[in-house]
């Protein structure tokens, strides 16, 4: 018998993963949401519309109840679930946080229910993109052993590929997961500033660096960090990086230290690479510094 879905916290994410095991077959029994319009429109977009509901007591009947809310709200949530809802033993309480553990959802230290954390390591900028991205993609597993085979098979169906993990990483691994997608944004947000001062007749659009910015991150996967690395700094053109500084000094100063501790952690990069003498790496260092 196939397990029945239902979702609490209808954003971007729990619409992504709860449309897809839709179509994977699973039965939508409840999609509830504060707001009754907007929970409406997510139920819409899964292809459930009339699941929509501000009701916690429609999720009674699911056998997977998918908590999708804000990671700051999920403790609380859990709370009110148990506290409403009389809940059958075998259903699955999951969470999609990358920061909180399962047991966050364990409300009640004698609550049956077994909890599991399944957080995908991928973005979603809207429902449809994470229909889109979603199959293929890596999910951290964790909980109780039987949980994780359950999670196993609720990641094989949305297409993807599952890991574990253990309670106690789960803050360290959310860094790390952050760091490769949110700061990455926002490494080429800064980029993008710096080349709008090159012309100032003519934006030159961030779109010219996509061939530059795949080709880096594709090296950086495939061939490992070390090798991957090109530039300046794992050339020792120290007198390059001298120059970089003055002028972004001059046209972007707020991005100054930015490079900076951007260059210190790439030199250190460099050395571990055996690509940058000690002598290069101590010269860049000062002038970094």
């Amino acid at each position: 018998m196939t397990s029945s879905i239902a979702l609490i916290g209808p954003g971007r994410l729990g619409q992504a993963v709860t449309a897809l095991l839709r179509q994977q077959g699973y039965p939508i029994t409840a999609i509830v949401g504060r707001d009754r319009e907007r929970t409406r429109t997510a139920a819409r977009f899964i292809g459930a519309e009339l699941m929509a509901t501000t009701d916690l007591q429609r999720c009674a009947a699911a056998t997977i109840i998918i908590i999708a809310t804000p990671d700051d709200q999920l403790a609380a949530t859990a709370l009110q679930l148990q506290q409403q809802v009389k809940l059958h033993p075998d259903t699955m309480l999951v969470h999609c946080s990358g920061v909180h553990p399962a047991a966050i959802m364990k409300q009640y230290p004698s609550s049956p229910q077994p909890a599991l954390a399944m957080h995908p390591l991928q973005t979603f900028a809207s429902g449809e993109q994470g229909v889109k991205s979603l199959p293929g993609c890596f999910f951290s597993l964790e909980g109780e052993q039987k949980t994780i085979e359950r999670g196993r098979q609720l990641v094989a169906d949305l297409g993807g590929e599952a890991f574990t993990i253990e309670a106690q990483s789960k803050v360290l691994y959310h860094a790390a997961a952050c760091m490769a997608s949110n700061f990455v944004t926002t490494l080429l947000d800064s980029a993008g500033q710096i080349l709008s001062g090159c012309n100032p007749e003519q934006q030159i659009p961030l779109a010219v660096l996509e061939p530059l910015v795949r080709a880096a991150v594709k090296n950086s996967l495939t061939l490992g960090t070390e090798t991957a690395l090109t530039g300046p700094i794992v050339r020792g053109d120290s007198g390059t990086i001298e120059r970089h500084l003055e002028q972004i000094q001059l046209h972007q100063p707020h991005l100054v230290e930015l490079y900076r501790h951007l260059g210190v952690a790439t030199t250190h990069l460099a050395q571990r690479s055996q690509r940058l003498s000690d002598q290069d790496a101590t010269q860049i260092l000062e002038i970094l510094k």
